[in-house]
């Protein structure tokens, strides 16, 4: 039972950690990364908001090397 109950803490950690880069990312750093991501829509920022809750550690290392 400890198991699961650390798993689940894991993700949740995860995806709290994930969902506050999320944010950041969808508003600032896309444009860090593509210069074309600093002039777009809510639509495309909202679009991009799940993947970069769940890819936030990869994104992260690209936004902290540019």
């Amino acid at each position: 039972m400890d198991i699961v109950n650390n798993l689940i803490s894991f993700f949740l950690l995860y995806f709290a950690i994930g969902f506050l880069f999320a944010l950041y990312f969808a508003f600032k750093g896309a444009g860090k990364i593509d210069e074309g991501a600093k002039e777009v829509t809510l639509t495309f920022r909202l679009l991009i908001f799940p993947a970069s809750i769940a890819l936030w550690p990869f994104l992260l290392k690209k936004v902290m090397t540019k």
